[in-house]
């Protein structure tokens, strides 16, 4: 079972008048969010079930307007951060150590952008809220100690459904090497970001100090750090690829049992597992094994 040492939250949210805060109005639907931070963009994909607003004739005309994509009975829709500048500031807070973005979502016409983040980086992240870049559009909801990764997602959950997927891996030997690990054989990690060339950002738990240079200590036994390995890096490429979102992704490393947690969209759900199969026939000596796919209500693995 995966265990957070993210002990605290906050909660911002916007209400510009953005065109998908005021369709979340006229439709009386909960509108789901992802953001994808690449380079110095950051991007938003909007989703909702075909079947909630299909068949009426605004709703034909706002799809078109935006440039709204349908596959598999899931509408979706693009913005970005050169559309909408709260973005910016909205990516700028991943940037502070141990800030993870926990979900993000359209609900009354308003944006709602819940962050987990460890307790020694609260200067840092109420630096930036109270900075002078904090656009004005941009409100404080909350700041407490967190209620817990499975409570924390349960409106989401509720409104949206969420499916959590769990593989097992045997790396190869060579993944184990100090270059390519540094962080030793006992590990935990929450993913924050995936850059543009699929590394992946985390915040690590674990017992080992670690001294690298490219590491971070956030407190004792957490550190942030970047690191890559081909399996994540072709399944981060193909959920981009496919706009398959996460809602949060986790990783442990025990021994040599390495195991991968997802948290995303029922809708997507198959999605993903397919794209599991594949990475599974693309890295055999990987060994990938599917040991759990639950709700969030019933999972074992948070």
């Amino acid at each position: 079972m995966f265990s957070s040492k993210l002990d605290m939250e906050f909660t911002l949210t916007t209400n510009q008048g953005f065109p998908v805060e005021k369709f979340s109005v006229q439709q009386n639907i909960f509108i789901p969010t992802v953001l994808f931070i690449r380079d110095q963009d950051i991007g938003a994909l909007y989703y909702f079930k075909a079947s909630d607003v299909e068949g009426k004739r605004d709703v034909d005309i706002f799809l078109r307007t935006y440039n709204a994509r349908k596959r598999g009975g899931v509408i979706t829709l693009y913005a970005t951060s050169k559309s909408f500048v709260e973005y910016r500031f909205i990516g700028d807070l991943i940037k502070i150590p141990s800030v993870v973005m926990n979900y993000v979502y359209v609900s009354g016409g308003r944006h709602f952008f819940n962050y987990r983040f460890h307790s020694s980086s609260l200067k840092e992240v109420s630096n930036l809220l109270l900075s002078e870049n904090k656009p004005s559009s941009v409100q404080v909801e909350s700041i407490s100690m967190s209620r817990g990764l499975k409570q924390s997602l349960e409106t989401f959950h509720k409104n949206a459904g969420l499916s959590v997927v769990v593989a097992r891996s045997i790396p190869p030997k060579e993944e184990f090497t100090e270059d390519k690990n540094p962080m030793g054989s006992n590990w935990s990690r929450e993913v924050k970001a995936n850059d543009s060339e699929g590394r992946i950002r985390g915040v690590y738990y674990g017992a080992k100090e670690i001294k690298a240079e490219d590491v971070l200590k956030i407190s004792d036994g957490i550190y942030e750090a970047d690191t890559d390995n081909p399996v994540l890096k072709y399944l981060s490429s193909k959920q981009d690829e496919l706009i398959i979102p996460a809602i949060s992704r986790f990783q442990t490393l025990i021994n040599e049992d390495f195991t991968l947690v997802e948290v995303l969209p029922s809708l997507y759900k198959d999605d993903y597992i397919e794209m599991l199969s594949k990475a599974s026939r693309l890295f055999p000596e990987w060994h990938l094994t599917l040991t759990e796919v639950e709700s969030l209500d019933n999972t074992t693995a948070l």
